[in-house]
């Protein structure tokens, strides 16, 4: 009796929650841009939005992708060609991060761009100015949104 009740209030649960979930989409004031993504309004000093880091592939120098999350998540999914360089403490950043600019793909033009999982990952901007104390000459962004802006933005362009 118990398991057919459980399994009763899980089914309840399930249709409320669709059913919220519809009314959201239907009746927020913001319900066309609930899954817009940031615009380049949102994005703060030192970060860059995700479609103008894609137009930065096709500069001089182009983009060298720094993918700061743990290899695990890395491994998953990641920016295609993006390093990964997970913060464990010591001198892992500046060992990375000099191995990455001592590669064929890094230039003095090219941008690096750091990201996270999300907005509210701030490990990306933690190393960016790790960066910045070790090199300060070089190009350094945080793209803003991390990781899920960037699946986002795939979805909305299907580049």
């Amino acid at each position: 009796m118990f398991m057919y009740r459980l399994s009763i209030q899980v089914v309840v649960l399930i249709v409320l929650l669709t059913v919220a979930t519809f009314a959201v989409r239907a009746f927020h004031p913001d319900a066309k841009t609930l899954d817009a993504g940031l615009t380049r309004d949102a994005v703060g000093e030192g970060e860059i939005w995700v479609g103008d880091a894609f137009d930065l592939t096709r500069q001089p120098g182009g983009v060298l992708w720094i993918d700061i999350r743990p290899p695990e998540i890395y491994e998953d999914e990641h920016v295609p060609g993006a390093f990964n360089c997970w913060p464990t403490g010591g001198d892992l950043i500046s060992d990375v991060i000099f191995e990455i600019m001592g590669s064929d793909k890094f230039t003095p033009d090219t941008t690096i761009v750091l990201y996270c999982s999300s907005t509210d990952c701030n490990v990306s901007h933690q190393v960016k100015s790790e960066i910045a104390a070790i090199a300060p000459d070089v190009k350094v962004l945080v793209l803003a949104g991390g990781w899920q802006e960037y699946r986002r933005y795939l979805r909305r362009t299907g580049v």
